[in-house]
């Protein structure tokens, strides 16, 4: 269906078209979608999250939203430290 993880991956494409294309708000609202699915899912720890995140910060950096960039990229440090517990050898 449309909440399955493998379609946040194809969200997260189109998020990243956008954003080379410069229109950040649809980017936004694409890569906003891949994380909610992997929410949904239950895998809100999942390591792609991580450079999810880090789209949309980049999208704010681009939009000169750096107040926003810089509480997205918390977030980042707060899921890569929560990973890093369980994951090892990914972080």
């Amino acid at each position: 269906g449309d909440n399955h993880p493998s379609i946040a991956i194809t969200y997260n494409n189109m998020g990243s078209v956008y954003q080379h294309q410069g229109k950040y708000d649809d980017a936004i609202l694409f890569y906003e979608k891949s994380i909610s699915i992997y929410v949904d899912a239950h895998l809100q720890n999942h390591p792609k999250l991580i450079k999810w995140y880090n789209n949309i910060a980049t999208c704010y950096d681009q939009q000169n939203r750096h107040d926003q960039a810089t509480e997205m990229r918390c977030c980042i440090a707060n899921l890569r430290e929560h990973i890093s517990h369980h994951h090892k050898s990914i972080v």
